[in-house]
């Protein structure tokens, strides 16, 4: 019993971030239905909702899937702290695979009243983050896109990974759902014509190298970018696009605890 006290503790410690034992007892059950894939336990893929501590509203989460873990990374770990900490009066906000809504509820929580356009491609975490984003109480100032972006209009496929990280591809799997790739400045067309937008975050499975080697039309308008990079795509080529499209950002912040650095930049032009 002794020898298993490390490994515990981690996870006991955590019933702390849950408004009661319900919520703790889905983050261990979720564990064990993450370490067990082979084992037909029950309630695997279904959605539960979980109570955060000090939270108003419920969150909901895929038993067996990384939401949970996504769920902790955003407020627990607080992975975005530094974007809250050194950006100021953002009211418009785009963000680029928001997933099941997390980093949604996020924004709203440190960026109360800020308007966000979220884009996210795969069916099943659209459904979901559509169902956190009303849970939250905050559905009038997000508007939702089902789509991926790229640098020119096409039908892609979503391929690999686990719920947090699909990628675009030309090839389609069995099973793997189509997605229209949109370009950026369409959406923002569409959705925030005019004036500038506080915060571009992109966290897209590696599409960054794309989506930034053709972005002269629309990154005049950003005043900060928080970006997930996914290797090979690295912070010398990020910069390399941005100076080609005449853009000049400076390096704010680096989070580099994950695999994949998230970085902050600000527009030496806001």
């Amino acid at each position: 019993m002794t020898a298993l006290m490390p490994a515990i503790a981690p996870h006991w410690r955590a019933r702390k971030n849950y408004a009661g034992m319900a919520g703790w007892m889905i983050h261990i059950y979720n564990r064990l239905l993450r370490r067990t894939p082979q084992l037909p336990l029950p309630g695997r893929s279904r959605a539960v909702s979980v109570w955060l501590k000090d939270r108003r509203h419920p969150f909901f989460v895929r038993l067996g899937s990384t939401d949970m873990l996504v769920l902790d990374e955003m407020f627990h770990a607080r992975e975005y702290s530094f974007v809250e900490e050194s950006l100021r009066g953002v009211h418009r906000i785009v963000d680029l695979g928001a997933n099941v809504g997390f980093s949604l509820r996020y924004w709203n929580e440190v960026f109360p009243g800020a308007k966000i356009l979220a884009v996210e491609p795969e069916p099943e975490n659209f459904n979901l983050c559509r169902r956190n984003v009303e849970a939250g109480g905050f559905a009038d100032a997000v508007e939702l896109v089902r789509a991926c972006v790229g640098s020119h209009r096409r039908l892609a496929h979503l391929s690999g990974g686990d719920a947090w990280a699909y990628q675009m591809s030309s090839q389609p799997e069995a099973g793997a759902p189509s997605v229209p790739v949109v370009p950026l400045s369409e959406l923002l067309e569409t959705h925030f014509p005019c004036g500038q937008i506080d915060l571009l975050k992109c966290d897209i499975e590696g599409a960054e190298r794309e989506l930034f080697a053709d972005c002269a039309s629309w990154i005049s308008r950003f005043k900060a970018i928080v970006i997930e990079l996914h290797p090979p795509y690295s912070t010398a080529e990020l910069f390399s696009d941005l100076n080609r499209a005449g853009a000049q950002f400076d390096l704010v912040r680096e989070f580099s605890e994950k695999q994949c650095p998230v970085l902050l930049l600000r527009s030496r032009a806001s």
